[in-house]
């Protein structure tokens, strides 16, 4: 589904979003758990309004494994490019629907309101120019298992992607445009 950024823990986090949690407990115990940490990269390719997210691993039967996607890119990206150091933990998680009754006061709906501004009964924004009937936000639920990234690079030229075999597969396999 995308990607997250979570910046308050010992190292930032890159949390990969799934649809539901079994599909999540399944990518890590068959795909991530495997990898050798030293053999995990992330490579972000930076474009104009946009990037490339690519994860990479290897197991021991020297496998390759690749998750890929293009994202818009965002204050949290920039963020998370300032203060990685190239190194991470990357994580699982699903984003998942939030109720008025699981909610707090300050929770934004996607009507973009907070909660306070909803009726306690009905769930309708008060709002006046508002037509929201039911307060409805999201939230990510982390999966408690993480691993180290000690390798992340942001490439942007040609040369770059050329450099790195896997990144250069990806965009030939997925047919994308180098510029």
């Amino acid at each position: 589904m995308g990607l997250a950024y979570r910046y308050f823990d010992v190292k930032m986090n890159v949390v990969i979003l799934l649809s539901n949690l079994n599909d999540g407990k399944s990518i890590w115990n068959e795909i991530i758990n495997p990898w050798q940490h030293n053999s995990i990269k992330i490579r972000f390719v930076e474009r104009q309004n946009q990037y490339l997210f690519i994860m990479y691993g290897y197991d021991n039967l020297n496998n390759t494994t690749t998750f890929y996607k293009i994202l818009p890119r965002s204050s949290n990206y920039d963020r998370f490019k300032l203060n990685c150091n190239n190194e991470a933990y990357v994580r699982l998680g699903i984003y998942t629907q939030k109720y008025q009754s699981e909610s707090k006061f300050d929770d934004v709906c996607n009507c973009s309101h907070t909660l306070k501004t909803h009726d306690y009964n009905n769930g309708t924004c008060r709002s006046f120019s508002c037509i929201c009937k039911k307060f409805i936000t999201f939230q990510i639920v982390l999966l408690k298992k993480k691993k180290t990234i000690t390798n992340i690079k942001f490439l942007k030229t040609h040369d770059d992607i050329k450099n790195d075999p896997v990144v250069w597969n990806c965009f030939y396999v997925n047919n994308l445009d180098l510029n």
